[in-house]
């Protein structure tokens, strides 16, 4: 019984002795740079997270991606700054989601190349920025109307627009 648990132990530690070694000439192989990219590509639109928000009816937003690289849009709860709904809009491409209930929020968007391996944000942002001010959807009813609201913005550089987008960091647009 002795030289069972002793043979065991001896295996063990050559096991871990080994280990090191090859992990060591596997490391060498590897470019530090590297970042594992999403395999399936991401359709124009595609909700990337919602807290189940999205309800029939409701608010929409419409975001034109006027740049050729690819965004992802957050809509963010004015009270806590959490993401409520992030979207994905491909290069010159147009995208409205429909169904955002009342609140206040604020919207964010980034721009980057290649996604992330889980398909939900950029492995690297070329940048980010943030809409001014915060965006309040109110439903109003009359006696035959329930009127909501579309906000919508293009996303790219016009000299003279009438929006001033502030830039933000990569963490605190990658912030949850």
């Amino acid at each position: 019984m002795g030289k069972k648990h002793i043979l065991a132990a001896g295996t063990l530690i050559a096991a871990a002795t080994a280990f090191p070694t090859l992990a060591l000439s596997t490391d060498d192989r590897v470019d530090p740079a590297y970042v594992p990219e999403c395999k399936t590509p991401l359709r124009n639109g595609e909700i990337l997270s919602s807290r189940g928000m999205l309800a029939q009816g409701g608010h929409a937003i419409q975001i034109a991606n006027g740049a050729k690289g690819n965004a992802i849009v957050k809509v963010r709860d004015n009270r806590d700054r959490s993401v409520v709904l992030s979207f994905y809009v491909a290069g010159s491409r147009e995208v409205t989601i429909q169904g955002i209930p009342d609140g206040d929020y604020t919207v964010q968007y980034a721009t980057g190349g290649a996604l992330d391996f889980l398909c939900k944000k950029f492995a690297k942002l070329d940048w980010a920025e943030e809409l001014p001010g915060v965006q309040s959807f109110r439903t109003e009813r009359t006696a035959t109307q329930i009127m909501t609201s579309v906000l919508s913005y293009t996303l790219y550089e016009v000299a003279g627009g009438n929006v001033e987008p502030q830039t933000i960091s990569a963490e605190s647009f990658n912030r949850p």
